[in-house]
């Protein structure tokens, strides 16, 4: 079961591995001015709330993201390369 939100947001990628590893999840809104080309690769985002959260060029290879919330995250020139386990299209809205 994830943490509930902690009062301070992380500050840095520091901050945010380590609220990561001690169970946090929500982080919505999250910009780090070292966010962008952070390197993530294999952290657990799994159920993180990183909405509207800036992740360009961030190395994002085989971070795990099942169940993670990124609406309105800008991932442009991210590396999510073994991010995508299992690719469940949306089924498409009818005419």
């Amino acid at each position: 079961m994830p943490l509930p939100p902690s009062s301070e947001p992380p500050r840095d990628l520091d901050a945010l591995l380590a609220a990561l590893a001690a169970g946090e999840r929500h982080f919505p809104g999250l910009s780090l001015a070292n966010l962008d080309g952070a390197d993530l690769q294999g952290a657990n985002l799994s159920g993180c709330d990183l909405r509207d959260t800036l992740l360009s060029d961030a190395r994002l290879g085989g971070a795990l993201l099942e169940g993670s919330l990124l609406e309105g995250s800008l991932l442009e020139g991210s590396l999510l390369e073994g991010t995508l386990q299992e690719f469940v299209p949306l089924p498409t809205p009818p005419p």
